[in-house]
């Protein structure tokens, strides 16, 4: 039997769950049209979710990267790392100082797919600049165009995100 402040918050507490995991399709999805497209905006808008993929991130904590990302690359295998430094995420608490978390991901999926040189040929093609614009995803305008007024919420990456893959006829739920 627990008591004081303790029980009290134990006792007001709602059952929480897990998230259902994604399925095997719904992360080849985002790579095979990172890969596939020749619309170098669809390319950016999937590209920085199957980055979060790989990286654990959240949604708003990948928006709000300030720093460009890196790739490091074996000229002869393609295999290595995608990495960027973050000035804050929800679940690195810890590193907030100076230095940041540093965020890696594998740049290749599971097609095989290098998907993170496309994005981020297609970043830099747009003019797209986390250090520049102060942030890795800017939201789309009004016009279907980057606007580096704020840095995308999770809704909006969500939306496009949907849209993009409905586009490409597969099924985004």
């Amino acid at each position: 039997y627990i008591i004081g402040v303790m029980g009290q918050m134990l006792s007001k507490k709602r059952l929480t769950t897990k998230s259902v995991p994604l399925s095997q399709r719904a992360i080849e999805a985002p790579e095979h049209c990172v890969a596939g497209s020749r619309c170098d905006k669809e390319i950016v808008i999937v590209g920085v979710r199957r980055f979060m993929l790989s990286a654990r991130l959240r949604a708003n904590d990948a928006a709000e990267i300030r720093k460009e990302h890196t790739l490091d690359l074996n000229e002869d295998t393609g295999v290595g790392y995608i990495d960027v430094v973050a000035d804050k995420t929800k679940t690195a608490q810890g590193f907030r100082g100076r230095d940041g978390a540093e965020i890696t991901a594998h740049p290749w999926g599971l097609l095989r797919e290098t998907w993170a040189l496309d994005w981020l040929q297609a970043r830099a093609r747009l003019g797209l600049h986390a250090e520049a614009d102060g942030m890795l995803m800017p939201p789309l305008d009004v016009g279907q165009q980057f606007s580096a007024t704020k840095a995308a919420n999770s809704q909006g990456v969500g939306i496009h995100l949907w849209e993009t893959l409905v586009k490409w006829g597969i099924d985004a739920d």
